[in-house]
């Protein structure tokens, strides 16, 4: 009897660490308090919640409270030369696109972790989306979108935060 249960702690231990990793290229721990969600149940709180769907279709999407963050990992296959600040110029640059859509756009830089992410902030109405970046670690990096109401900015903000200052790239 206690070798069974001797063996199937072992496999229970074994089947928990051959899950994947959230990525492949950093370390990066869920947010606090994030619940998993299944790409329908996501779906759902998005349809019935946005007017626009941000989030849906990235690798690892958690809801912590009313906030939706979504991220995964990405890979430049050739030489790519654009910096943070390209893609900043070019998203801001977007004018006419940005007054037809009624938003409100911002880009920031920042380092957290001796790591630069571009952070582009998007609101109309009461919905924010933001879109961030990490900046190229041998041509990987992170990427993702979060989601939420004008009522969650604050919550989602420190979301982002604590989120990206989680990320350790290997």
């Amino acid at each position: 009897m206690k070798a069974i249960i001797i063996t199937s702690l072992i496999s229970f231990l074994a089947l928990i660490n051959l899950q994947e990793p959230l990525s492949k290229i950093a370390s990066v721990k869920a947010p606090a308090n994030a619940e998993k969600k299944s790409k329908d149940a996501i779906i759902s709180y998005e349809k019935a919640n946005f007017k626009r769907v941000a989030v849906n279709g990235l690798k690892n999407i958690y809801k912590v409270g009313g906030v939706l963050i979504g991220f995964e990992d990405f890979e430049h296959l050739v030489d790519y030369n654009s910096t943070l600040e390209d893609h900043r110029d070019r998203a801001l640059g977007e004018v006419e696109e940005i007054l037809a859509a009624g938003t409100n756009d911002k880009a920031d830089i920042l380092t957290l972790n001796g790591t630069r992410y571009l952070i582009l902030k998007r609101n109309k109405g009461d919905e924010y989306f933001y879109y961030f970046m990490s900046e190229d670690k041998n041509k990987k990096g992170i990427k993702g979108r979060i989601e939420f109401k004008k009522k969650d900015l604050a919550h989602g903000e420190t979301v982002l935060q604590d989120f990206l200052k989680g990320i350790k790239f290997k």
